[in-house]
């Protein structure tokens, strides 16, 4: 009986420090991108004209399983990321749209670093036409080490949020890419998806 304890206690002590069941799901806050994420000054063809539309694609967090993202909490994280890089469209009236499909995110299960990597749609109307100006899938990996956190659901969450939160981050430079290329208030068309976008822990865009 004494082993039977001692083994159950060493397997539930394991269970916290490597297993990512779910302990809250990503949050806003840790999905909106830093100062240090934004690469480069807002483009004036984009400047204060982007707005958020439909978010698809995210689950609720069960307690049981897997941390997640939910779209509410991801949508919060774009507005206020465009915010910050001085993009969002103010009194509600934008010129483009930009609406999400959360697609995949690829989880580990167990391990001291958790790596998530998130793959995510993002679609660009303009807000007068309905085209479509801008269509990427952006994937982005993120690695939370026990350097961010011991426990494991808690790495698996910051992994999470860090994928989400590059992901925007990569959003925002080819938005104000698109527009220094024209010079204009006018995004070009679409190109095939690119090729997939690695970020790593130091956000290196």
């Amino acid at each position: 009986m004494r082993k039977s304890s001692a083994f159950l206690g060493v397997f539930m002590v394991a269970a916290m420090f490597l297993g990512g069941c779910a302990a809250g799901g990503a949050t806003s806050e840790g999905m909106t991108v830093k100062a240090a994420d934004i690469k480069t000054a807002p483009s004036p063809a984009v400047a204060k004209a982007v707005g958020v539309g439909v978010v698809t694609g995210g689950e609720p967090t069960n307690p049981l399983l897997l941390s997640q993202i939910d779209n509410p909490a991801f949508k919060h994280a774009l507005v206020r990321s465009l915010y910050k890089a001085g993009l969002l469209a103010e009194g509600g009236n934008p010129k483009y749209v930009v609406a999400v499909e959360l697609i995949a995110l690829k989880q580990p299960i167990f391990g001291w670093d958790m790596k998530v990597t998130s793959r995510i749609r993002y679609t660009i109307t303009d807000a007068v036409t309905n085209a479509v100006v801008l269509n990427e899938e952006i994937i982005a990996p993120y690695t939370a080490t026990t350097s961010d956190s011991l426990i494991g659901v808690q790495r698996l969450r910051l992994a999470n949020e860090g994928s989400a939160r590059a992901s925007i981050a990569t959003l925002i430079e080819k938005l104000n890419a698109a527009g220094n290329r024209t010079g204009k208030p006018a995004l070009p068309p679409s190109s095939p998806p690119p090729s997939p976008i690695l970020m790593t822990a130091t956000h290196t865009l």
